[in-house]
């Protein structure tokens, strides 16, 4: 029989085990529990985002709706083939505010109608409409009325108004056209003051046909089937990319083309006549700066090219190749200029391209072709001129709507910036704008991948890269085992240090000045190419001059006014 002593150490054995059972079926219990009460959480959660959201979606439909269709057709025919529409059309609507009227100039021309509005999008109260002629000037510090409730302007008519951010019209802002249609007003630049001015895209041709035809004497072109053009400000910060952009066109070996810069600014810079040493001239084209540009540079691009095509300059060439400025020839462009043809055109993949939320986007604000799927493209775009006709407004129309939606007073700003921030369209916005414009117009572009090659990207070894027709600039870098290198080695960019020593950046107020030579063997591709340009152009053209008007961080002032720009 068993003895007393291993009965109880039995007994005690099995009690024990049993508290354990039911530790663990308790346990069990109370994690069930939290488990059912963490999804009832998440559940009632996601009812209030999708909540929050489609109440957000509701007034980001309504500004989407708001937004005009651009026609940029129009913008070429005469107010007489137009048929202007009488201001009787836009109606004072609520309280009546007594006009403005002209501090100076004649005011019995008629030759801009200026309406504004106290809503975004030319909505809300109509605030007057003023007729008035070349040379008015017209001042709203006087009206707390008006100062305090202009929030979007429209012009009419065959001139353009200049908009200034101070009461006595000494800080130049912007200028708005008609062609512009509903211009919304921010903080910055203010509307205190605006001045009717005769329209400066209109008249006598900015770039003489002689120097288009010289390109192609250098060239060897008997026939011109392209226009290389990139959009760029006036500033030390440009004016190396400028040097630099022309060397790779001359250098490249094209057949064909010949080379404009699309100059954003009050008035043309001392570059636009400025003659190199070895006789070369940079064709350039300049029209005044949209308000919005203040907020966001980028918009320039499209806007510049509008403004191209609505001018006395307008392209005659068949395909029109957009680059940066920071997009360096490398190659001739002619096998893929002549893959274009009219709804056809080429493009290299963007940094983003197979994105799913550019798709996504697109469903949400896209005006014309929803069902289509978007292009990913990115520079160097390269379209046949009348569809370039088409895109440029709607491009600079999808850019402004992307820019806009992110305002902090825009209805569902927050939503929106943590839907797409990972696409990086804060400072990409015109990127998808050029992708939703193209696919609104219809144009199909063929996605190519051997076209450009990035500073950063991956591939670094020159028989690899040496077919590619262009380099997207940035940053430059030394082999690492190439010690004299190190005495121009950069503290930034150190996240980029598996490319090799980093020599020089044009994120660096140093850029137009410190410029390392020579390179020596095993050079990446891209760094390569970048510092040779660098030199080579200055060798070819010369120094560029300092001028403080045009480039207000030439000389001694680029360490503070590096960026800053001409108006």
């Amino acid at each position: 029989m068993m003895s007393v002593h291993r009965r109880q150490r039995a007994f005690a054995a099995r009690r024990r085990q049993s508290k354990r059972w039911v530790r663990s079926a308790f346990l069990c219990g109370v994690g069930a529990v939290l488990l059912l009460l963490l999804g009832w959480a998440l559940y009632v959660t996601r009812l209030a985002v999708e909540g929050r959201a489609k109440e957000q979606r509701q007034p980001l439909k309504a500004l989407i709706e708001a937004r005009e269709v651009p026609e940029l057709k129009a913008s070429f025919l005469s107010a007489e083939e137009r048929g202007d529409v009488s201001a009787t059309h836009l109606r004072r609507s609520g309280r009546d505010i007594a006009p403005l009227e002209p501090l100076g100039g004649n005011s019995n021309n008629g030759n801009v109608q200026v309406f504004m509005y106290s809503g975004k999008g030319c909505t809300g109260n109509s605030l007057g409409t003023y007729e008035g002629a070349v040379g008015d000037v017209y001042d709203v510090c006087s009206s707390t009325t008006y100062r305090r409730q202009i929030a979007s302007v429209r012009v009419q008519g065959q001139g353009m108004i200049e908009i200034y951010s101070d009461c006595g019209g000494r800080n130049y802002g912007a200028s708005v056209f008609e062609l512009d249609g509903c211009v919304n007003i921010y903080s910055h630049p203010n509307f205190r003051h605006f001045k009717v001015k005769a329209n400066p895209l209109r008249g006598r041709k900015q770039i003489p046909d002689s120097l288009l035809r010289a390109q192609t004497q250098i060239t060897g072109a008997a026939k011109v089937p392209y226009r290389i053009v990139f959009s760029a400000e006036s500033s030390e910060y440009f004016g190396y990319q400028l040097w630099a952009n022309l060397y790779g066109f001359l250098t490249s070996g094209q057949k064909g083309g010949t080379w404009t810069r699309l100059l954003t600014a009050k008035e043309p810079d001392d570059l636009a006549a400025f003659e190199t040493q070895d006789g070369n001239r940079f064709p350039t084209f300049t029209a005044p700066r949209h308000s919005y540009a203040f907020r966001y540079g980028p918009l320039n691009k499209p806007d510049v090219i509008t403004k191209w095509y609505a001018s006395s300059d307008a392209p005659t060439e068949d395909v029109i190749v957009v680059i940066d400025p920071d997009s360096w020839i490398t190659r001739d462009l002619s096998p893929w200029v002549n893959r274009v043809s009219r709804g056809r055109a080429v493009g290299q993949a963007a940094y983003y391209h197979g994105s799913s939320r550019a798709q996504k986007l697109w469903k949400t604000i896209c005006k014309k072709n929803c069902d289509k799927k978007v292009d990913t493209v990115g520079v160097p775009y390269i379209v046949h001129r009348d569809d370039m006709a088409t895109i440029a407004p709607l491009w600079k129309m999808y850019s402004l709507m992307i820019k806009e939606a992110m305002e902090r007073d825009a209805p569902g700003a927050s939503e929106f910036l943590k839907t797409y921030a990972s696409t990086g369209i804060e400072w990409a916005a015109e990127m998808f704008g050029y992708n939703f414009a193209s696919t609104h117009a219809g144009v199909v572009h063929e996605t190519v991948f051997d076209l450009q090659v990035r500073d950063v990207d991956g591939e670094r070894k020159e028989s690899r890269l040496k077919n590619r027709a262009s380099i997207h600039m940035g940053r430059a870098w030394f082999p690492k085992s190439y010690k004299p290198g190190y005495k121009w080695a950069h503290t930034e960019g150190k996240s980029f240090r598996m490319y090799g020593n980093q020599v020089w950046c044009k994120c660096n107020y140093t850029a137009s000045q410190v410029m390392p030579w020579p390179v020596p063997p095993g050079t990446d591709f891209v760094s390569k190419i970048t510092l040779e340009y660098l030199h080579y152009s200055h060798e070819q053209f010369g120094d560029i001059p300092i001028n403080h008007k045009y480039r207000p961080g030439g000389g001694d002032k680029v360490r503070t006014r590096y960026h800053e720009s001409m108006l």
